[in-house]
């Protein structure tokens, strides 16, 4: 008997080979982080579960104003 061929769900079950890639479409990324840092007005970057920026940073310079301010810096 052949062993029956793993199918999508049961891949996304197994939560150790899940990445950011299984879930959202990687060309979908910047537009749904645009969508929500803007939303929320947040600077936003999105990294991998190893750390590794997998997105460019948003509204990075409303929070280097921020860091400025607070330090008294201009």
């Amino acid at each position: 008997m052949n062993k029956p061929e793993q199918t999508n769900d049961q891949h996304l079950s197994d939560s150790h080979n899940i990445t950011f890639n299984d879930v959202i479409f990687r060309p979908d990324i910047p537009l749904l982080q645009n969508l929500i840092a803007n939303a929320h007005g947040v600077t936003s970057i999105i990294t991998d579960t190893n750390g590794n920026p997998i997105t460019r940073p948003i509204n990075k310079d409303e929070l280097i104003a921020m860091i400025h301010k607070y330090f008294g810096q201009q």
